[in-house]
């Protein structure tokens, strides 16, 4: 890094005990698909851990691999919390019939009887 390499400066963190590196890479496109500028006015950083045990091939399996698995989670999320809301918005509507309900059966009686 000292000497300027480019791919030297794109590492962010050494860790050789688990064989792998963090890569700090520029991150062009943002999650919208609308280019986006970082604080210092450049593109933001993405931090990549790449494994020096696999090969390039084997690294993009296993990053597409935990992507295709949150899209998946946050997929099962949507139409868990989907699923949730309209059981609320059952409920609901359902005690506010049943509230309905017990209104009109109560009727006033008089508290005394007139002679």
């Amino acid at each position: 890094q000292q000497n300027g390499n480019p791919i030297a400066l794109l590492i962010k963190k050494l860790d050789l005990e688990n064989d792998s590196i963090v890569l700090s890479l520029p991150d062009t496109i943002s999650s919208y698909g609308e280019e986006e500028e970082d604080s210092d006015g450049g593109p933001p950083h993405v931090d990549i851990a790449v494994a020096l045990a696999e090969s390039a091939h084997g690294n993009a399996r296993n990053m597409f691999a935990k992507y295709r698995a949150s899209k998946e989670k946050s997929q099962k999320t949507i139409e868990a919390s989907t699923k949730a809301l309209k059981a609320a918005e059952a409920n609901a509507q359902r005690q506010l019939i049943e509230a309905q309900k017990n209104k009109r059966m109560v009727t006033v009686m008089p508290q005394r009887k007139m002679h």
